[in-house]
């Protein structure tokens, strides 16, 4: 134990690693904390303030607006990674003309896009496609233009922020995102208060990301001279061609996982009917509180992944994924075990049984959960480092297999069936395809790797199961578990140099 208490002090005590690690996880659960206050407040301050049609047209509208962004098209992704991957070697010219070369594209698209969406909006001859009756047309043409603008500042104020991901500063680029939501929440909260108009509230909403967009590229250019933050002098024409692919990879990526967020819903609406789609949706809620906490870990590792893997540091690498997989792994599990119990009691607690609940469902949709951690850990380290063609292709089979699967299972099992379905396929796709992509890039990472990490784990799931008891001794297992690997592994070496 002795042993455990020194590497596990040394690691998260180290100023080095430990307080970009520490305060980047703890902006992160602030971000997470604005938005939950923000879902929570404003709704019924906009129903009070407009009641329910008005605010369900400003609903409509903020959605169409908010597609705007997938023309992004994953770029942002990879050039912040690759930026990252250059300031780590100091290779600073070329980091300048990475840097300039992506804030002239994401100057010029959201210009170009922004345009062409204004000049449709407005050539249109009516908007009664979008069901807006209370807003009229003039009004409404007005509102999406004015939303839009968020998009158009958003892209490159995005990629301001990501310059402090790339330098080892990204718990303050965090910061900023969430002073951006902030911003947001008093603004809009303000101007309801005061009884401002809907164009009013939309100028608002847009406003924090010219603010912080501002400040950033002058604290920026402040302390980073060598960069010539405010010049696009470095921007080579040659590098969008070398964007494309990858960006548009990552773009797949990001398109794969919300079509099967989305496209779940819509199929099983289309099978099995209403009352299916609320107990989906609530179960997905329940367990996706799980995925989204421990995806924060992940989150704040990947600028770390990205740095290790460009200086090629393979042993100190290897031990910060081990160490995020096992994190990850051993939550994921303790939630799974007090959810079981657990869970019906929240669900009751939540909705006043206005939903039915089974635990079956609920049990398949926690094991389904856990294995979203499980291989979410492989999916970030590959995204970090742009080793994502192949995951890519992975993740989009993965998705049209899923909602097929939804389809078949649901068809002849019910939602029962679409639960274990889409657990199917996540079993026989990027469960174990993602981490064989991970073992590509660094060989440590083998099956006997990944087995070490899961099978004692499931073994402890399967074990507290059967009762309350079980479930106590099995928790206690897993922090054991969470233990050793500070009582093997010699973590001193790796946070010294970190």
């Amino acid at each position: 134990m002795a042993a455990v208490k020194r590497n596990f002090t040394f690691f998260y005590n180290h100023r080095a690693f430990s307080k970009r690690f520490s305060k980047g996880l703890s902006f992160y659960v602030l971000g997470q904390f604005i938005y939950f206050v923000m879902s929570v407040v404003l709704p019924p301050l906009f129903l009070s303030a407009w009641g329910v049609d008005l605010y369900g047209e400003w609903l409509v509208l903020t959605s169409v607006v908010a597609y705007l962004s997938l023309s992004d098209m994953g770029g942002q992704l990879f050039i912040v990674n690759r930026l990252n991957q250059l300031y780590s070697t100091q290779d600073i010219s070329h980091f300048k003309e990475v840097l300039h070369t992506g804030m002239f594209i994401f100057l010029i698209l959201p210009l170009v896009v922004f345009l062409l969406f204004a000049v449709s909006i407005s050539l249109m001859p009516h908007l009664s496609f979008l069901k807006v009756h209370v807003l009229s047309d003039h009004i409404a043409r007005l509102i999406l233009v004015v939303l839009a603008l968020q998009f158009l500042f958003s892209l490159p104020q995005g990629l301001l922020l990501g310059v402090y991901r790339a330098i080892g500063k990204y718990p303050y680029g965090i910061f900023l995102s969430n002073i951006i939501m902030l911003l947001q929440f008093v603004f809009t909260v303000s101007a309801l208060w005061f009884h401002a108009n809907i164009i009013i509230i939309a100028l608002l909403q847009t406003a924090p990301f010219v603010l912080v967009g501002m400040y950033a590229a002058i604290d920026l250019n402040r302390h980073h001279a060598e960069f010539d933050i405010l010049s696009l002098q470095g921007c080579r024409y040659s590098l969008i061609r070398e964007f494309l692919i990858p960006s548009f990879n990552f773009f797949a990526i990001q398109l794969s996982m919300a079509f099967t967020i989305q496209g779940l819903v819509i199929v099983i609406g289309i099978v099995l009917g209403s009352i299916q789609v609320v107990m989906f949706s609530t179960m997905r809620t329940l367990v996706s509180v799980m995925r989204q906490v421990l995806s924060l870990i992940a989150n704040t590792a990947w600028p770390e992944f990205t740095r290790l893997d460009a200086q090629q540091q393979h042993q100190k690498l290897f031990l910060l994924f081990k160490l995020v997989l096992r994190t990850t792994t051993v939550a994921s599990a303790g939630a799974v075990l007090i959810l079981h119990f657990s869970g019906g009691w929240l669900y009751h607690l939540w909705l006043h049984d206005r939903v039915p609940f089974h635990r079956a469902y609920l049990d398949v949709f926690l094991l389904y959960g856990m294995q979203l951690v499980w291989w979410g850990v492989s999916n970030a380290f590959l995204m970090a480092i742009n080793q994502h063609k192949a995951l890519s292709k992975v993740t989009v089979l993965s998705a049209i297999f899923t909602i097929l699967a939804a389809l078949i299972g649901g068809h002849y099992f019910g939602l029962i069936g679409v639960l274990c379905g889409i657990l199917m396929v996540d079993l026989l796709f990027p469960f174990w395809f993602i981490p064989c992509l991970v073992h590509r890039q660094n060989p440590r990472f083998n099956l006997k790797f990944y087995c070490m990490e899961f099978i004692p784990v499931l073994i402890l799931i399967v074990f507290g199961y059967w009762s309350f008891v079980m479930m106590l001794i099995s928790c206690i297992g897993l922090c054991l578990w969470y233990l050793q690997m500070f009582l093997r592994m010699n973590y001193e070496n790796f946070a010294r140099h970190l």
